[in-house]
């Protein structure tokens, strides 16, 4: 057999990693029973709540931006579409100026009158939109008017300036007649038209395209500022730490020391453990020269101070590969469950047969690793033998009282010994001859 110290632990447990590197607030007691969605761990939230009041700003501006260009795209817009229809009228007047001309059409003496008003009216309706034109471009200019006043401003002096033009072409018409060269003039004037309605078109055409692009970037100044915000969120709820289901608390170490407030946890380390304390375990460490003799299904006989004199059973079902150094692979706990002179262990595990509600986490325990199985042998502790002149008697409790039996040892251990002749299977002994 083989001795060894080790710990108790579950078989089974659910590890709390820290999500962030920030110190604790605050941490759930050791050996507290939560249910889940309690809280475990709470990190010091310093400086997210003013971030995320930064990040709600950003994206507040970036909202307002995206709102104040699309009414600036959207006036300029509508200002563009004027200009084409503006240019359009244009055209249409020219196309039908010019096929006035070339009609050589003639009027009436009361017609001649009616278009030398029309000369006046229009006039005067072009310097009445001239002048309400100057008034919208100096309110602009000092900040108090819009720019859609001034749009339309512009538009209506335009309009006002083509009615005057036609006024005054029919008025030459019908009081003169036109020559060849001033018909080339109106052919000239569908052609300018004509070029005044592509431009106006085109420059719409531009103006939509370079708005649709310049509210997509402000789009996604908008979706980069909602990210950060979440981020910023995320980042605060983090801080809180809730138990995924219930269970007990196991608080971890760091370099030996067990996390308390104040103490910084880090991103992704082990924290908090919920284990699962219906199937426990002990890991114990064998030194590197006896490794090779231990394999997994190995039967141990475990002792414990929690449970006094009893005899726990159970298996080998893990030997770690590769060997550690004492002296920088094992934290302060581990290092206490190890006395030895090599300073390289591997890791084993043996799960305990039957449950105990005594076992808990971290409790200390002295293993037997049984490395040959004596077969048709009865395993007794061996402070239960005596011997005598050579001879090995234990003390065996019968109906009829204690008597001295003779045994015959098998094999033997640190803790315990294998019976070939003397005791059957189910017999009491006592612990010492006392």
């Amino acid at each position: 057999m083989l001795r060894e110290k080790g710990l108790i632990g579950a078989l089974r447990e659910t590890t709390i990693k820290s999500p962030t590197s920030r110190q604790i607030v605050q941490i759930a007691p050791e050996g507290a029973t939560v249910q889940e969605g309690d809280i475990l761990l709470r990190l010091d939230p310093s400086g997210l709540e003013e971030h995320i009041k930064d990040r709600k700003a950003d994206l507040q501006i970036a909202r307002a931006e995206h709102a104040r260009r699309k009414a600036s795209f959207d006036a300029a817009v509508h200002y563009a579409e004027q200009n084409v229809l503006s240019a359009r009228m244009s055209q249409e007047l020219a196309k039908q100026e010019l096929a006035n001309a070339c009609a050589g059409l003639l009027t009436p003496e009361a017609e001649k009158i009616m278009a030398a008003s029309d000369v006046k009216k229009s006039k005067i309706d072009v310097e009445d939109e001239t002048r309400k034109l100057t008034v919208a471009k100096e309110l602009q200019r000092t900040g108090v008017g819009e720019q859609r006043e001034l749009d339309v401003r512009t538009v209506e002096k335009d309009i006002a300036e083509v009615f005057h033009r036609k006024a005054r072409v029919i008025h030459g018409d019908v009081m003169d007649g036109l020559s060849g060269d001033e018909i080339r003039e109106y052919e000239f004037e569908v052609e300018l038209a004509n070029f005044r309605l592509t431009s106006a078109e085109k420059d719409l055409r531009a103006t939509k395209e370079r708005n649709e692009r310049y509210l997509k970037q402000a789009e996604r100044r908008i979706e980069w500022a909602a990210k950060a915000l979440a981020k910023a969120e995320e980042e605060y709820a983090e801080t809180i730490v809730r138990s995924p289901a219930k269970g007990v608390v196991l608080i971890k170490s760091n370099w030996g020391q067990k996390y308390t407030p104040g103490m910084w946890a880090y991103r992704n380390r082990e924290v908090i453990g919920l284990p699962d304390l219906s199937k426990m375990k002990v890991a114990a460490f064998v030194e590197e020269s006896m490794a090779a003799r231990i394999q997994k299904g190995q039967k141990a006989l475990i002792r414990a101070p929690a449970t006094g004199d009893k005899i726990h059973y159970g298996t080998v079902i893990r030997v770690g590969g590769l060997p550690k150094d004492i002296s920088h692979d094992l934290d302060s706990a581990e290092k206490l469950i190890v006395a030895r002179a090599e300073r390289r262990v591997f890791e084993m595990d043996i799960a305990i047969d039957e449950a105990d509600s005594r076992l808990k986490p971290e409790m200390h325990a002295e293993v037997e690793i049984i490395l040959e199985e004596a077969p048709d042998t009865v395993a007794i502790p061996r402070s239960a033998v005596e011997f005598d002149d050579g001879k090995a008697f234990v003390n065996v409790i019968s109906e009829e009282g204690i008597r001295r039996q003779a045994v015959t040892i098998a094999a033997e251990g640190e803790q315990m010994v294998a019976v070939s002749e003397g005791l059957e299977d189910g017999s009491e002994v006592l612990l010492s001859s006392d």
